[in-house]
C-alpha cells in the first residue's frame, strides 16, 4: 500500500473519456481504460468497495472526477463499466446481481488470489492446525504488512470460504463476524 499521490494516465485529461461513448468499439476501449484506472487505483488506495452514488457525486472519488477540465463521470456510466468489469470478474454487484446496482466489491485480486495470499501467509507464519480469528486474520499484529491486512469481510468471507472448498480449512461460527474462528489444515 502506497502513500505517494496516484498517477493517472494521460486519458484522464480528455474529456470524451468522462463521457460513455456511443460507438461500441469505443465504448469497449473505454471500459478497458476505466478498468484499469479503477484496479490500479483501488489497489494502491487499498480500497475493496465503491459506492457508485458517493463515487459519482462531486468531491466523491477524484478518479471519476477532474477538475482541471470539468468533467466528472455519471452515475448511469459507472454502472455500465462495473457490469462489464462484474461480467470479466474483476468487480461484484453487492448483494449479487439480483440487487440495486449501487454498490460494488471490486477484485484487484480475485477472491482465488486472496485465499492463496492467506494460505501463503497461514503456512509461513506457523499457524497451521489451530484456530484464528477473521479479526487476526484481516486485522491482526502478524497480519500488519500484508496485502490482505484490512480485507473486506465480504472480499475474506468469499477467500476462506475458497480454502474451506479446498480442504484446507474450516469455518467455526462466533457470537460475530469478527470471532468467527477458521481452522487451517497443514502439516504438524
Amino acid at each position: 500500500m502506497s502513500n505517494s499521490s496516484f498517477q493517472y494516465p494521460p486519458m484522464f485529461d480528455f474529456p470524451p473519456f468522462f463521457t460513455r461513448q456511443v460507438t461500441e468499439s469505443t465504448w469497449k476501449s473505454q471500459v478497458m481504460q476505466w478498468e484499469n484506472l479503477i484496479l490500479a487505483y483501488t489497489r494502491q488506495k487499498h480500497i475493496f468497495r465503491l459506492d457508485l452514488h458517493q463515487a459519482t457525486t462531486p468531491g466523491g472519488n477524484e478518479i471519476f472526477e477532474n477538475k482541471k477540465i470539468n468533467r466528472r463521470l455519471s452515475f448511469e456510466t459507472l454502472q455500465d463499466i462495473i457490469e462489464e468489469m462484474a461480467r470479466k470478474g474483476t468487480a461484484e454487484w453487492e448483494g449479487g446481481s439480483k440487487g440495486p446496482k449501487t454498490e460494488a466489491l471490486i477484485y484487484w485480486h480475485t477472491p482465488e488470489d486472496w485465499a492463496n495470499l492467506i494460505w501463503n501467509w497461514i503456512n509461513e507464519t506457523g499457524q497451521n492446525n489451530q484456530i484464528v480469528t477473521y479479526y487476526e486474520i484481516a486485522h491482526g499484529e502478524l497480519a500488519e504488512g500484508q496485502e490482505f491486512f484490512e480485507l473486506d469481510k465480504a472480499i475474506l468471507s468469499k477467500a476462506l470460504n475458497i480454502l474451506v472448498k479446498r480442504g484446507n480449512a474450516q469455518i467455526f461460527k462466533g457470537t460475530d463476524e469478527d470471532s468467527m474462528g477458521v481452522k487451517f489444515f497443514g502439516p504438524l
